[in-house]
Parts: structure tokens; sequence; C-alpha cells
């Protein structure tokens, strides 16, 4: 089929106003450019921007909505979940009325320990309900133990305290099978000098799907091995443990 296409150049401000120009001709100031079918009547941009203040039970998410060719919105808001398919069908749905540009919210009423997603959403006034990407976040424990939110090899910490990740392969969602008991296999401080395991990890051990690790107070930058064991002692899994003196984001 055919369709016609325009362009039409706009330019979004911090305060949440478009300066728009008239013609596909007013090409100044490095307006950006957006292509519109014919029938497109409404679009937008959702993002959730970031997760902030986590706590045990609760986080402050941001997002910024920025509208296209007058869009016609009558709810916007946030929805949780434990799935990046969550939608407001099946998720905590935390509206924020009509609000548009940035947007935030209080969410409460978490699990402990647990990974969570956050989408922004926004209904149209024909009824049709768009989401933004999901992010996650990571709830913390009652003690003030951190879970890391994404699977990988290797765990990034610059400071002391209790950190959790799942018991996972690698970079994969593929779970470990016969863990029993979890073992700092041996530790370095990026010098010639030897250390002694527990310097920088002092615990290492298996809770359920988790492995929980303790970085000490006066732990330097270094480097550990924890792996994972079944009941004959065979190393099932490990994973680097990097403690650094710079924020790793």
């Amino acid at each position: 089929s055919t369709s016609s296409y325009y362009l039409q150049f706009y330019y979004y401000s911090e305060n949440s106003s478009y300066l728009w120009a008239q013609t596909n001709t007013d090409i100044t100031y490095g307006y950006r450019v957006r292509c519109m079918k014919d029938n497109e009547k409404s679009d937008m941009i959702i993002t959730v921007t970031e997760v902030t203040d986590i706590t045990s039970t609760s986080a402050q998410a941001s997002a910024k909505i920025l509208l296209y060719n007058g869009v016609d919105v009558i709810e916007t808001g946030f929805v949780v979940g434990d799935s990046p398919e969550v939608c407001i069908e099946d998720g905590m749905v935390l509206s924020t009325d009509k609000q548009t540009g940035y947007i935030s919210t209080q969410i409460s009423g978490l699990n402990e320990l647990t990974k969570y997603y956050v989408k922004a959403y926004a209904i149209f006034a024909n009824g049709i309900t768009e989401y933004s990407q999901p992010k996650t976040f990571s709830t913390l424990s009652e003690d003030g133990t951190r879970l890391f939110s994404d699977p990988a090899n290797c765990f990034i910490v610059n400071k002391a305290g209790k950190y959790a990740f799942e018991m996972l392969k690698g970079n994969s969602n593929e779970p470990i099978s016969n863990a029993v008991k979890a073992e700092i296999l041996w530790e370095t401080n990026n010098t010639t000098t030897g250390v002694s395991k527990g310097n920088i990890v002092s615990s290492a051990e298996i809770n359920e799907n988790l492995v929980l690790f303790n970085i000490v107070e006066s732990a330097e930058p270094g480097n550990a091995l924890i792996a994972v064991k079944d009941s004959e002692d065979n190393i099932l899994w490990s994973w680097h443990i990097w403690s650094v003196d710079f924020d790793p984001e």
C-alpha cells in the first residue's frame, strides 16, 4: 500500500514545552526530524529513567513521557511486577493521573531481596495503552543485603556490607542444581603479596536460590572467587568478586 509521509521539526525544552516548526522548510537550530505516516494520529516516547531510594520494601521510580503531534492521554503511571512482560492487567499499578514530561512515584509493599521490573505506561484517549521498556531493580533485605539484579560471572562491589546474587550460570538464566554449600576459593589484592581468604570476602553461603557473601570493612581493592559445590565437594560453578575503590556506576 502507499502511505504519505511528512516531516515535522520540534524542540523539547526542560519545562516540558514544545516548539514546532510549521513546515518542512523551517529547518533551523538543528531541530530533530520525526516522520509521521498520514494515519498516525498520536505518538509518544516513554522511558523509565531511574529507580532510586531502594529499601527492603519500597523504591522511588522516575520516568520521562514526551508527547508528539498533540497526543491525547487519559492516564499515565507505572506498573511493577516480577516479569519483564508485566502489564496493567497483572501488575501493581501506580497511576499518576495525566501527568506528562517528568513523572515519579513511590513504590511500596515490596518483598525483600526480590528482583522487580517496572514500566511506565500511558493510556490514549482511543483506549490504546503504550508501555516503556522494563527497568529492573532489586530490593534490599531488612539487614541491608544488596541483591544484584542481573546474572553475571563477575560482580563489582565498592562498599563493605552484605551482598547476594541469584545462583545462575554466568550471564544466563540457567539455574544450578544440587549445590549444597558456597566457598571462597581464593583472594588477591592486586599485589604480589599473598592474601588470606577472608581479607576481602569474610563469608559466603547459600540461601535457597541465592548466594550471599559479605565484604569486610577493611577490604582493599582486589579479587575473590566464590564457588558453589555439591555434596561430594565438586565445584559446580564459580563467580568473580571484584572489590574496587571507585563507583562502578
